[in-house]
């Protein structure tokens, strides 16, 4: 966690200001195997998962900055922020 926290700390070397009206959003990609099993939970039951079509995923001209990437035997995890260009 820490590692994270530093990575995020350097990467306003390569970003700019945020905008007043700075919007943010956390997308989860899964196998649908995964999906089916965390929805069997009951504890997960009333989880607001919401289903992107391909093309709400995407940014017109869009720079991408790579913040941070782990992967594990369970987890491949990728953070970057999408910037119109």
């Amino acid at each position: 966690m820490r590692s994270i926290i530093l990575k995020f700390h350097s990467a306003q070397v390569y970003l700019e200001n945020l905008p007043d009206d700075a919007t943010f959003s956390i997308r989860l990609q899964t196998t649908l195997y995964s999906s089916v099993e965390f929805n069997q939970e009951p504890r997960f039951e009333d989880f607001p998962w919401i289903e992107l079509r391909e093309r709400d995923n995407t940014v017109s001209s869009a720079d991408i900055v790579p913040l941070y990437t782990v992967e594990t035997v369970f987890l491949s995890l990728q953070m970057f922020v999408e910037k119109e260009s």
